[in-house]
């Protein structure tokens, strides 16, 4: 997200958000703001891995608990995890994505299946 302010990056793969500050042009800053954000991004992955590991929670943020979840449904002590609306929902978009790649790749000369 660019604003007059600043810059808010989201990084939804690792888990954290950075938000970089807009300020006056000069020499030095733009010198020195690649090795900023780049700090900012290690101090930021440093703290995630950090509290993830101080939680032992793995690469995937919540998958232990929806697998325990999961879990308690098949074995009927607990609601589905996931509602089948949400489920629906999924593989509908899953398939309007996949006629849009057939048809990008059969307009361009490519194959009519798309690779799995």
């Amino acid at each position: 997200v660019i604003g007059e302010a600043g810059t808010g990056i989201l990084d939804f793969y690792h888990g954290y958000a950075l938000l970089l500050k807009a300020g006056a042009a000069s020499r030095l800053q733009k010198l020195a703001h690649p090795f900023r954000v780049s700090l900012q991004h290690m101090t930021e992955a440093t703290i995630n891995v950090v509290r993830r590991a101080i939680a032992m929670e793995s690469a995937y943020p919540g998958l232990r608990a929806l697998v325990a979840d999961f879990y308690r449904a098949v074995g009927g002590t607990g609601p589905i995890p996931i509602a089948p609306e949400e489920t629906s929902n999924v593989a509908r978009a899953w398939e309007r994505i996949m006629a849009s790649v057939t048809r990008s790749a059969t307009e361009f000369g490519g194959s009519k299946e798309p690779r799995p």
